[in-house]
């Protein structure tokens, strides 16, 4: 899946942000960072906490299963790097309403609406 421009400049600050020296993570899915490699963006490994994806499971109940896990899997690393704030780079949506849901165990996190073609007032996420 390609990424969209609000995406793409999240990818690019943080590669810069991250060669400079500033002390910054990026967590994004296997089809993100497949999506970088084919802009040319090389992620550091090192800086870059890469989830599962969860698309392509047979069953709805296995992607819940799959996003559940992964979100516990996202607030252990997040805890083991002792980092103070999230922000998701992208719509409101299952990851982020899961993680709202266990953030007491983790740290606070700001969400973007990078989509204005939505109408988000009648939205309950």
């Amino acid at each position: 899946m390609p990424l969209g421009g609000a995406e793409r400049r999240f990818f690019r600050l943080f590669n810069f942000l991250w060669e400079n020296g500033y002390d910054v993570y990026l967590c994004t899915s296997t089809e993100g960072a497949e999506a970088c490699k084919a802009l040319g963006i090389d992620l550091d490994p090192d800086g870059v906490y890469i989830l599962p994806g969860v698309r392509g499971s047979a069953s709805r109940i296995i992607q819940y299963w799959i996003l559940i896990r992964r979100t516990i899997s996202l607030i252990r690393w997040l805890r083991r790097k002792r980092i103070h704030h999230l922000h998701f780079g992208s719509n409101p949506g299952a990851p982020t309403f899961l993680y709202a849901l266990f953030s007491g165990f983790a740290c606070p996190f700001s969400v973007s609406l990078v989509d204005s073609i939505k109408d988000y007032q009648r939205n309950g996420r």
